[in-house]
């Protein structure tokens, strides 16, 4: 087995116990701009863990200025923010990677609807995200003869745009894991290309 494998092995391996706070797990206190980007960066570490310092997958006090400017998510009340608005900035964190702001915006929208609050549409996130993490690992992990048991006609049509995000998203988070072990394997034995312009 590589070195690659093994670590990737072993990150598979942590993500099949990782969870995502639910909304009743969330802080249900205010908090202040540095309070939250230590808490979301906390929460989503193992799936947005800043691979070779790439700061843009996390989320910086820019970034949630310009969430609330777009509506994306509640105001602050005077610059505290609250369990909604961690709710919204996972959720933005995350799916930001695999689809446009206006689209992620559009989604949080319409889930928000159809499951009724916002509670209960960031808890559906999250039972989504992990299935997901957890059905690309099988997929990896399994007879790769063996076909999957999931299909796209086993989710409710409800829940079938938020189920391909994040599968989407889960895909992405193992595709940068495996590149990233990969050039660190192979960084110890051939040095990196140097690309002509």
């Amino acid at each position: 087995m590589s070195a690659t494998e093994v670590q990737l092995q072993q990150w598979m391996d942590e993500m099949q116990s990782y969870r995502l706070p639910r909304w009743e797990e969330l802080p249900d206190i205010e908090l202040y701009m540095d309070q939250v980007i230590t808490l979301i960066e906390r929460y989503l570490f193992p799936l947005v863990d800043h691979i070779d310092g790439d700061k843009n997958k996390g989320i910086t006090s820019a970034m949630i200025n310009n969430y609330v400017k777009l509506g994306m998510m509640p105001k602050p009340y005077k610059k505290r923010y609250e369990r909604v608005h961690l709710a919204h900035m996972i959720v933005i964190t995350v799916l930001k990677q695999v689809i446009l702001i206006p689209e992620v915006k559009q989604g949080i929208y319409l889930q928000t609807i159809m499951s009724g609050n916002i509670e209960t549409a960031y808890d559906l996130f999250c039972d989504e995200l992990e299935g997901a993490m957890h059905l690309m690992i099988r997929r990896y992990r399994s007879d790769k003869n063996q076909a999957d048991t999931i299909t796209v006609d086993t989710v409710e049509i409800e829940r079938l745009g938020l189920h391909m995000a994040c599968v989407s998203a889960a895909s992405k988070i193992i595709t940068e894991k495996v590149i990233h072990f990969r050039m660190q394997e192979y960084a110890k034995h051939v040095p990196e290309p140097v690309l002509e312009s």
